[in-house]
């Protein structure tokens, strides 16, 4: 499990293990290849327009499955070596932290744009800066943890991803992501009440061909950050106490994250037309070049 102490898996046959492993596996490399994908496209495209909060947004799922495939090859009996281990232990508990904090910087800067305050540029510099800051201070606490109880660095309880036996991390990392996503709900709430009661002109202001934003993206990031919400809901109720926790199927379920998100964020109309090279309207292709007409 990412967050808390590590539990046992249920007892049994061992097959399961290993079906929820490749499905784990798969979901986690689907999500690297569509993010990455995603995140190069939007780099190089001059048709596609986003804010910069939305490539560390991006970036940090790619960031995110990543982080779930170092030691694939090495779930099963054979052992990843100490330092690839201890690599993935790290960002195990570093990459939801990174995750939920560009999540909710990605939202603020939606809510405010909604709202029609522009953020300072300093306040632009921040929501990029502290996540970032974030992200690399628990890579340095689980770092000092694992250097204080090297034997703690292990695989857990699937063999799906190493992490630390020692509680802190977990818990430290679980406290911060609970505390970002209770931070986003109201947020998410006024971005939905703003997007109810104010459809033309907020139609108009995201529609704007200069705009970085529309109401698709829009919709999909609140989308998305309530499928978070659940997934997080059902980690903390496997943590409760009597509870008999499916350890294989959690981790599947959280390997799925990444691949949902490519789905929903690759399946853009502009991101697709790149993909088909489809001219726009005054004949440039996605990428800014003039067509010649035959």
């Amino acid at each position: 499990m990412l967050f808390g102490d590590s539990a046992s898996p249920i007892a049994g046959d061992e097959t399961i293990n290993i079906h929820f492993t490749i499905v784990y596996d798969v979901f986690a490399l689907l999500g690297f290849l569509s993010l990455s994908f995603v995140l190069c496209t939007a780099l190089l495209s001059s048709r596609i327009h986003r804010s910069t909060t939305w490539f560390l947004y991006i970036f940090s799922w790619v960031v995110y499955s990543l982080g779930l495939l170092l030691i694939i090859g090495h779930q099963g009996s054979t052992k990843p070596e100490f330092g690839i281990c201890l690599a993935q232990a790290m960002v195990i508990y570093a990459n939801p932290v990174f995750v939920a904090a560009s999540t909710t910087a990605y939202l603020l800067q939606i809510s405010l744009h909604l709202w029609g305050k522009a953020p300072l540029r300093h306040s632009q510099i921040l929501l990029l800066v502290v996540p970032s800051v974030i992200f690399l201070l628990v890579l340095l606490e689980v770092l000092i943890v694992a250097l204080l109880y090297p034997s703690m660095i292990e695989r857990e309880a699937s063999g799906m991803f190493c992490h630390t036996a020692h509680p802190l991390p977990g818990r430290l990392s679980a406290c911060i992501v609970i505390f970002l996503f209770t931070v986003s709900i109201p947020i998410v709430f006024t971005i939905c009440r703003v997007l109810y009661r104010n459809k033309n002109f907020v139609r108009d202001r995201l529609n704007n061909e200069n705009s970085v934003y529309s109401v698709s993206l829009v919709l999909r990031v609140v989308l998305f950050h309530c499928i978070l919400l659940i997934v997080l809901g059902i980690s903390l109720a496997e943590l409760l106490p009597g509870r008999r926790v499916n350890l294989p199927a959690l981790n599947a379920l959280l390997g799925l994250l990444p691949a949902m998100a490519g789905l929903i964020f690759g399946s853009q109309r502009d991101i697709l037309r790149v993909l088909m090279r489809c001219p726009d309207a005054r004949g440039h292709d996605e990428y800014g070049k003039s067509q010649s007409t035959p």
